[in-house]
């Protein structure tokens, strides 16, 4: 009898990076096509009983992010699979409402809420995965080895050879590391042709540019006080208003909830837990500044994963203005947070950090 193999999956240096390319084309598209679609008044592609809904052209686009990565090799493949296969899911899950209800309704009111919460996971599971789980000494190998495959035909540029290079030598000597693998690969990449890296594009420098910036203005001590005073005053507001409105229910009072009356009611409930853990930060920011922001930044989770989610069930894509500002919250809390961390212990990867090896951002 054939012993059964167990399944090894091998992860891919900057795979987490290749996910939230995906699910940045898939937000994009979502929002160009909503715009579109209003714009023109919902046209229908077809006539009479045939109806081409957009879902179609999500479903080809997906088809032809499969056929690339299952027809060729070759990192940059990665980054064009993503952005085309992010693009047809957005087409896709954009008419989530026509499945979820028996009448098939494009503009079923939480299909906002379920098209958010999709892409906010996505987010956060490719944040985590690039922050919290190194690759290992086999999977250090098997990317290197998977860029000297994509040279054997061109050639390598010098910072292609270099990553890879980077690669094998981090592996180190530890649990499941082979000198013998890391001899025979630095030998493969040091015998393969060189060709010379191509123009950067336009939009690469571009990404740089607001990169760098971003980064700027990350470390700026007033932007920290200026999000903490501001995020703290939304969560007093947030409080008072959930007391506010059990008061009101409480004595027999009457509100106006609008059309998705759970979710609105569910909305100021999370904003409370919300509200409660950024408070419990600001009492600690003076004495346990890392305690205070490890609650700063549960409580923004929370209003991501919970609170947002109402919102879209209530507001539609009008509550994309309080996402935005969630966000920016968030990555400045990381930040912080980032560096609290370095300082009192071992550091921690973050949002602004990528592995040793990992290929640089498109």
């Amino acid at each position: 009898m054939v012993a059964a193999r167990r399944l090894r999956l091998v992860r891919i240096a900057g795979g987490g990076r290749n996910l939230e390319l995906f699910a940045v084309a898939g937000i994009a598209t979502v929002l160009v096509t909503r715009g579109y679609l209003a714009l023109t008044d919902y046209p229908q592609l077809g006539g009479g009983t045939l109806h081409i809904a957009h879902v179609l052209w999500g479903g080809l686009l997906m088809l032809g992010a499969l056929m690339l990565t299952l027809f060729y090799f070759g990192p940059g493949l990665r980054t064009w699979a993503a952005l085309i296969g992010g693009a047809g899911f957005g087409l896709f899950v954009d008419e989530v409402g026509k499945f979820v209800t028996s009448r098939t309704d494009y503009f079923y009111r939480p299909a906002a809420a379920i098209i958010y919460l999709v892409f906010a996971l996505l987010v956060i599971l490719a944040r985590r995965t690039r922050s919290h789980h190194p690759l290992e000494p086999p999977e250090r190998y098997a990317n290197a080895a998977f860029t000297a495959v994509g040279g054997l035909s061109g050639g390598l540029t010098p910072e292609e050879r270099r990553g890879a290079a980077e690669l094998v030598a981090s592996a180190g000597t530890g649990p499941g590391s082979s000198p013998e693998v890391a001899a025979s690969l630095r030998r493969l990449l040091e015998v393969l042709p060189e060709r010379e890296a191509p123009r950067r594009p336009l939009h690469r420098i571009v990404a740089a540019r607001l990169a760098a910036a971003a980064e700027w203005l990350l470390r700026r001590r007033w932007l920290v006080f200026v999000m903490i005073i501001v995020f703290v005053l939304q969560a007093l507001l947030r409080l008072f208003l959930g007391v506010a409105v059990g008061l009101a229910l409480a004595v027999g009072g009457t509100l106006e909830l609008g059309p998705e009356p759970g979710a609105a009611v569910a909305s100021v409930l999370s904003g409370m837990l919300s509200a409660a853990l950024a408070i419990a930060g600001a009492i600690r920011l003076r004495r346990h500044r890392r305690q205070a922001f490890e609650l700063f930044r549960a409580a923004i989770l929370v209003d991501v994963l919970l609170t947002q989610v109402f919102n879209f069930t209530t507001n539609q894509f009008g509550a994309l203005a309080g996402l935005a500002f969630d966000l920016l919250s968030l990555a400045v809390v990381s930040y912080e947070l980032d560096h609290l961390r370095t300082n009192d212990g071992p550091a921690t990867a973050g949002p602004h950090t990528r592995e040793r090896g990992e290929p640089a951002d498109p």
